[in-house]
Order: C-alpha cells, then sequence, then structure tokens
C-alpha cells in the first residue's frame, strides 16, 4: 500500500515537473486531480491538502535535486528518484475549497503546464485555512522559509474528541518515550513532536499537556487536563522530516 494510495499515484508525476516556486500554498486551479485543494512545496518534498486530509511527497535527499539537473541538462542517464507518499484522513471530517480561507499572499503569480492540464497566474500564500473539517474544529496550514505546519483550532476542548487521523502508507506509526509520533518510511522518518497544546484565556495562553493516541494506524488526541477548559484550543504539532542520508527539516 506504501505509493497505491488513491489519486496520489497521479501526483508523483506532477509533482516531479511542476516544482514549488519557494513556500507558500498554491490552490488547486486546474493543474491538479480535482480531489487536491492545495499544495506547498517543503523541504524534503511536497505536502497536498484535499477532500479527506493531507498526503506528503518525501524523498531521500539529493534525489530531487539530480532529477532537477537532469530535467534542464538532459545528459548521463535519468537518475532515480527514491520517494515515498504518506496519506493522513481524518476521519469523519468534511473538507471543502469552499470553506477556504487564505492570508498573507506572496508577492508575484504561478503558472502551471503539465500534459493536459493548464493553470495560470496563481498567487502562492503562506496561510491556508478550512473552517469546521468538524463541527467547532478548523484546521490551518502555514508554510514559511522554515517550513510546513498544521494546526488545528477547537472552539471547545470537547471536540478534540472528534479528531481522527487514520494514516496510510508508512512502514511503522508509535509514540516515541518522549511522546513524539514517530511514522518510519522507505524515504526517511517523518516525527510529531509532543503536541504543544494551549487555551485562549482572555488573559492570556495557558498550556495544556496532551499526549497522542495510537491505536493501529489511528491517531488522535488525549487532553491531559485536571481543570475544566472553558475556552478554544490550539493544538500545534511541530513536525520534522530526517531523510535516510542525513538531512533534517523542521517544520
Amino acid at each position: 500500500m506504501r505509493s497505491r494510495l488513491s489519486f496520489l499515484c497521479i501526483l508523483i508525476s506532477t509533482a516531479i515537473s511542476a516544482q514549488f516556486a519557494g513556500h507558500g500554498f498554491v490552490p488547486n486551479g486546474g493543474q491538479w486531480p480535482e480531489q487536491v485543494i492545495a499544495a506547498a512545496g517543503m523541504n524534503g518534498g511536497e505536502i497536498y491538502a484535499h477532500n479527506s486530509g493531507w498526503s506528503y511527497q518525501l524523498y531521500r535527499e539529493g534525489d530531487f535535486a539530480e532529477y532537477h539537473h537532469y530535467s534542464h541538462h538532459r545528459d548521463g542517464e535519468i537518475p532515480k528518484l527514491h520517494g515515498h507518499v504518506l496519506q493522513v484522513d481524518l476521519i469523519g471530517a468534511t473538507l471543502l475549497k469552499d470553506n477556504g480561507n487564505w492570508e498573507s499572499a506572496l508577492p508575484g503569480t504561478i503558472s502551471y503546464i503539465q500534459n493536459e492540464s493548464r493553470a495560470a497566474a496563481l498567487r502562492a500564500f503562506e496561510i491556508f485555512q478550512l473552517k469546521n473539517v468538524y463541527e467547532g474544529v478548523d484546521i490551518v496550514w502555514e508554510s514559511r522559509e522554515e517550513g510546513v505546519k498544521y494546526s488545528f483550532l477547537l472552539q471547545e476542548a470537547q471536540n478534540v474528541s472528534k479528531i481522527k487521523m487514520l494514516w496510510k502508507g508508512q512502514d511503522s506509526l508509535y509514540v516515541d518515550e518522549q511522546g513524539s509520533l514517530i511514522i518510519k518510511t522507505s524515504a526517511g522518518i517523518l516525527k510529531e513532536e509532543a503536541p504543544h497544546v494551549w487555551e485562549d484565556r482572555p488573559g492570556g495562553k495557558v498550556d495544556i499537556e496532551t499526549d497522542f493516541v495510537v491505536k493501529g494506524d489511528t491517531v488522535s488526541f488525549r487532553l491531559k487536563a485536571d481543570a475544566e477548559i472553558e475556552f478554544p484550543l490550539t493544538i500545534d504539532p511541530n513536525v520534522i522530516f530526517s531523510s535516510y542520508s542525513g538531512a533534517t527539516s523542521d517544520n
């Protein structure tokens, strides 16, 4: 099942030939399959937000640079790309492009030509938010120079039980002794550090200790607060990808 994940096989060839210029999430203007809502480049690969969650296309260090060189110079043999697709489905969620909110537009425009797919003069944005993926829960993706990350915004603490992430395509999935979520792939290791969670009280942010819970391939969050939580919550994991050649990217 490693790379045979729904429509994502189509995205692999698209990502190779239509690279992302700088950082920023680009809306789907017809250059990708209709399930894709937006996508962004990240150190070590790409991330695609789609109508069931999001996906990573990860590469071993150096492979993409070699292919990029070949695509421009056509010298020597076609280099091999060692890539790995990960898909994260939000169980029971509704992700609609019409519910999207785009912030912090980047200068310039981007155009794509890929076989029969064309999209011209698209803007890239640093912040991309989908509202009410679950009732009372938004998801926010950010793409900045330092990397790509996601967070959940919850109107009420009880909404945390709605968030269930089904991971597909990994070699293994577990929580380590530091409370980090470890996802091993053939291209490297994706790690989500123990989530930073806080309550947005009128007097300021109050941290709430939170754990990852793994049951099979499904990941959820467990709040460990003793006191009743009355105000909105933010769940903000820190994502790190390390290729097997030793390169590390913090997102």
